[in-house]
Formats: structure tokens, C-alpha cells, sequence
């Protein structure tokens, strides 16, 4: 694990000249060793896979992340969303399943080690499942506003879709600004 992260530095350089001074590797080096200790901590600790039910009541969210990673399923490689949260100190991840193109689902929600970059104080929700799709939704309780929305829409039976929506703004600590 070590020597990748050595390589990894190797190559790593500071702006388009290819000019070292320092910043940027430094960056590089604290981002590879923060995937390198998620690595070794998803070894240690196998993934564990949470119902969206179990997480339904009262909690507190401290984080929410979206990114696009690529899937490959063997036959093709393909982009796909990606939501990270934090409830009650513990990190959650959901990757899209992107299907065939025009349908999508939510990959399996899982606990994760991944570092979440978009911290904040945490702020009291309520966690329910939408009765008429399979969306797990995030309230804050302040605000009563909607903050977070994960799971598939099956609205529309033939073409579901993967819902993953994050509102900032129904924060209590950024609501109406």
C-alpha cells in the first residue's frame, strides 16, 4: 500500500508547466493517503449493506456529497451518480445503477469509510420513506423542508429512475438566504 502511494507522488506535479512547488502535491499526497486509508479500512471492515427503512426517525446530518464515478459491469463502462451523507457520525453511500441508459436505479445503500468533503454542524432531521415511490426522504426539522431525497422512482413503471436530490438551502442554518 505504501509503494502505491510512492508511485502515486512520483507523478504528481504543480501547475501546467510542470513546475514543483509544493502545494499541489501536497494536496495530491493527503488526497491519496485519505483514499488509501478508506482502502485499507474497507479491507478490515467489510461493506455493510442498510435497508433505507432501518434509518427512518429522528437523527442528525453533518454531510452530503454528490460525485459521478464510472461503473463497469463487464460489458460496458458508464458514468453514474453518486451521494454520500453523514447521520449521527456515520458515513452512507448510494451509487446509481445506470441499467441500460434509459432506466436507472439506486444501487444499494451502504455504509462507507469515503471522506465527506461538504461537513457542516449537524442539524436535527427526520428520516421517512415516501409511501408512493421507494425514496427515503430527509426532513429537516427546523424547517420542515425537504433536505434530501435517495432511492428509485417507479412513477413510471417502464423507465424508473434513480432520484438522488440534495437541497442545502432547506438547512435551518441556510434557509432563506
Amino acid at each position: 500500500m505504501v509503494e502505491d502511494i510512492k508511485d502515486y507522488e512520483e507523478y504528481t506535479y504543480d501547475g501546467e508547466d510542470g513546475e514543483d512547488d509544493g502545494e499541489y502535491v501536497q494536496w495530491e499526497e493527503e488526497n491519496a493517503l485519505a483514499m488509501a486509508e478508506a482502502k485499507i479500512m474497507e479491507e478490515i471492515f467489510p461493506t455493510t449493506i442498510v435497508k433505507f427503512e432501518s434509518l427512518v426517525g429522528e437523527q442528525y446530518l453533518s454531510g452530503c456529497d454528490m460525485d459521478a464515478v464510472s461503473v463497469d459491469d463487464g460489458y460496458r463502462s458508464e458514468s453514474a451518480n453518486v451521494m454520500r451523507f453523514v447521520l449521527n457520525g456515520i458515513t452512507y453511500k448510494a451509487i446509481e445503477d445506470p441499467d441500460d441508459g434509459y432506466r436507472s436505479t439506486c444501487g444499494v445503500l451502504e455504509m462507507s469509510y469515503d471522506k465527506v468533503p461538504n461537513m457542516f454542524n449537524p442539524h436535527k432531521v427526520y428520516v421517512r420513506m415516501n409511501e408512493h415511490e421507494d425514496i427515503m426522504e430527509i426532513i429537516d426539522l427546523v424547517t420542515n423542508q425537504v433536505v434530501l431525497e435517495l432511492g428509485t422512482d417507479h412513477s413510471d413503471s417502464y423507465y424508473p429512475f434513480c432520484v438522488m436530490r440534495w437541497n442545502p438551502l432547506g438547512l435551518a442554518d441556510n434557509f432563506g438566504k
